[in-house]
């Protein structure tokens, strides 16, 4: 038998009141202050397994409170957010050299400095190397020629997708408590859209050039061990 909801969140207070109750709040602590080293060349890594095969390219960039965070959301969208993305459509729709595609902006997490990651799954008999070259190909295209067009397309996507995370009070909770927890400030929920209106094409044009470079980049290939090396 369902019990009532006002019930349900008095019975929910008294379990939560019950085990950490006794706890006494403490100042926060420190934070931790750690940047990577500017890299100096290209890394690369290999792995074999059996498996299909998959590459990962990797470029470093800052994180949270930069500009240049809120510039790479966009950068991430245009080049790989879904179906009619730059990457999707000349890898997947025209090449034909992958099945799919997609990207991360804040691999691994988005508290310290990270990568703006692009993932890829060739599409036999096409090996990694083709595709790792049409990914450069087109990302020299985007800096290159990316429209006012395609800017304004992404922002209105981000900007329904949060409002869509608002629309329950579950995703106002968990919005609010993200953003406090790796930001310490929710604030940064309510300015998020204003500043990524305020993005312009110069922006993504110098955040291009700046980080995704050879020598600031990272690529690892996961090749099918059951196949016989080259």
């Amino acid at each position: 038998m369902l019990l009532p909801e006002v019930n349900c969140y008095h019975y929910t207070y008294r379990i939560i009141n019950k085990y950490f109750g006794a706890m006494r709040s403490r100042p926060e602590p420190k934070e931790i202050s750690t940047k990577d080293p500017e890299m100096q060349g290209e890394r690369r890594i290999s792995y074999y397994f059996e498996s299909n095969p998959y590459i990962m390219i990797g470029w470093h960039k800052p994180t949270f409170p930069s500009r240049d965070d809120y510039v790479f959301d966009v950068i991430s969208e245009i080049l790989a957010g879904g179906k009619s993305s730059r990457l999707y459509k000349s890898l997947v729709l025209d090449k034909k050299i992958s099945s799919s595609v997609s990207s991360w902006n804040g691999a691994p997490g988005a508290r310290y400095d990270n990568l703006f990651v692009v993932f890829s799954t060739p599409r036999s008999p096409h090996v990694p190397e083709e595709v790792e070259k049409a990914v450069y190909l087109e990302i020299e295209r985007f800096i290159e020629n990316v429209s006012e067009k395609e800017l304004r397309k992404v922002i209105n996507k981000l900007e329904s997708s949060m409002v869509f995370d608002l629309d329950t009070n579950r995703g106002v909770a968990r919005l609010l408590s993200y953003y406090q927890t790796i930001f310490g400030d929710w604030k940064y929920s309510v300015n998020y859209m204003n500043a990524l209106k305020t993005i312009t094409l110069d922006d993504i044009k110098r955040v291009s050039k700046k980080y995704l470079r050879k020598s600031n980049r990272i690529v690892g290939i996961l090749y099918d061990s059951r196949k016989k090396e080259n």
